[in-house]
């Protein structure tokens, strides 16, 4: 398309899509590259930041500086680093692997319901 449009003397338009073109993939790479989901923004600091922002307005609203920053972090634990997250979850919680869980017989009933 970007070589049409430069046949037919869309320079403008042909210079816009080679830019576009140039970051249409970037969440993918993002993605492959450290293992982060971003889907709406390019920057992960600014996913980072919004994603942040969005939980405190909701969530920690009038809250005090100390307890604001504790949730920052438990925010981007959780999103970032889903093992320190599980990690942190397990110690507060006390679990240490003490016990298992068994399935022995598992089996599916129709809906009576629909």
């Amino acid at each position: 398309m970007i070589r049409v449009f430069k046949e037919h003397g869309y320079y403008k338009g042909a210079a816009y899509l080679e830019n576009l073109s140039q970051r249409i993939f970037t969440n993918i790479e993002l993605w492959l590259r450290t293992g982060v989901i971003a889907p709406k923004t390019t920057s992960l600091l600014e996913r980072i930041f919004r994603e942040i922002g969005r939980r405190i307005k909701r969530i920690a609203w009038g809250w005090s500086d100390a307890s604001v920053t504790k949730l920052s972090k438990m925010i981007v634990l959780k999103k970032y680093s889903k093992e320190k997250w599980q990690q942190y979850w397990k110690q507060k919680l006390g679990i240490e692997g003490n016990f298992s869980i068994w399935l022995v017989h598992a089996e599916t009933c129709p809906c009576h319901n629909l």
